[in-house]
């Protein structure tokens, strides 16, 4: 990750790599936040943070030739029924919070429902 020292700041020494780095004002280093440590509000980051990837689902054979798609954080089957594997993957290639979405988003829908026919009964 990438940053520039500000203004105004004097000069600073890192150590990265097991090399130490004397930085100047408007010099760019090279580096983690970590290198830098306390000195953090002496630089301007240019790169942004690495974002971790999303959540995948995995997909796991059962016998039958069928597959359940397992949450990697419950590691349990958010399949009711056995799956064929194109089902699986189309199922597997939401990130868990697409998932939780859809999932939030019919059971808000089955509530409506619920309450649609009890009123019209």
């Amino acid at each position: 990750m990438r940053f520039r020292m500000k203004p105004g700041c004097g000069k600073h020494r890192i150590t990265t790599d097991g090399r130490d780095i004397t930085v100047r004002v408007g010099e760019i280093v090279d580096c983690s936040k970590k290198d830098i440590g306390a000195a953090i509000d002496k630089f301007e980051q240019l790169d942004p943070d690495v974002i971790p990837p999303p959540s995948r689902f995995k997909i796991v054979s059962i016998p039958g030739g069928y597959y359940d798609v397992i949450h990697p954080v419950t590691e349990t089957a958010i399949n009711s029924k056995k799956l064929r594997k194109a089902e699986a993957e189309s199922l597997a290639g939401m990130t868990v919070e697409e998932y939780e979405i859809k999932i939030a988003m019919e059971r808000d829908d089955a509530e409506l429902n619920a309450k649609w026919a009890e009123h019209a009964s």
